[in-house]
């Protein structure tokens, strides 16, 4: 077990003292389902109020994990981009990087597809909910047509050809891919601080040159307890900001 390469969940959670217990089960039920990988789950969180952390620590967890503390709310791309820098110096390259969300949302089962799509070659694989046979159950249909809108002005106004989903958190990278970025960006590879943060991550890895592909998911709510930490006025603005100055994301670290 000890000479398996690792596969790290990046989970970022902000006051989902509720939903812990359904996602511990479910990463559980991920950890016995993977022969080819030691599962190691990083817990960053936003600053929770809730008492998530202690929650985390209560639960009977069968994975290893770490839990990354950041004292402020600052949004999921600052935990997100907390729990790289922690990767940093523990990365292989035979190890992989799982990003999903902590409010259940993202179904473990689709990791095991990920995991199989990734023996073609591809360095990056995103779960999709547009690409044929994903989709959405119980979502708010304005949060929807946001989501769709938001995507295709994106995807135009950035050049990005042939994926259907920017924004999902649900990604699976490798860690050469992880290392590139390092190279290219500094080991501070995301800037933004909200959600934007996974359009930022793609079309850096574009800009690297990474190797991408899609497959299915579907996105249940039901499965989720407690309101969405989604503001959508923040992420509109965080949108626009993308759109006017993404071309800064094409220059590369001086080393």
């Amino acid at each position: 077990m000890s000479d398996l390469p690792f596969l790290y969940v990046v989970i970022p959670i902000y006051n989902e003292l509720e939903n812990i217990p359904t996602l511990v089960a479910s990463l559980n039920r991920l950890d016995a389902a993977i022969a080819e990988f030691k599962l190691y789950v990083i817990f960053s969180d936003d600053g929770s109020t809730d008492g998530t952390p202690g929650q985390i620590d209560k639960a009977t967890l069968a994975p290893d994990h770490h839990v990354i503390a950041n004292p402020k709310n600052r949004g999921p791309g600052a935990a997100v981009a907390a729990a790289f820098a922690y990767l940093t110096t523990r990365l292989t390259d035979v190890d992989w990087v799982m990003t999903m969300e902590g409010d259940n949302t993202s179904d473990p089962a689709t990791v095991i597809r990920m995991l199989t799509r990734r023996k073609e070659g591809y360095e990056m694989v995103m779960a999709s909910v547009y690409a044929y046979g994903g989709g959405f159950q119980d979502v708010q249909w304005h949060r929807l047509l946001l989501s769709y809108t938001a995507n295709e002005i994106v995807k135009c106004k950035l050049r990005i050809y042939g994926l259907h989903t920017l924004s999902s958190f649900f990604r699976l990278y490798s860690a050469p891919l992880i290392r590139r970025l390092n190279t290219h960006y500094g080991n501070t590879i995301i800037d933004m601080d909200g959600f934007g943060w996974a359009v930022e991550m793609l079309y850096k890895c574009i800009v690297v040159s990474a190797t991408i592909t899609e497959i299915e998911t579907r996105v249940d709510w039901s499965q989720r307890q407690g309101k969405s930490k989604m503001k959508l006025l923040r992420t509109a603005r965080e949108y626009v900001h993308i759109l006017a100055g993404h071309s800064r994301w094409k220059r590369v670290v001086d080393k």
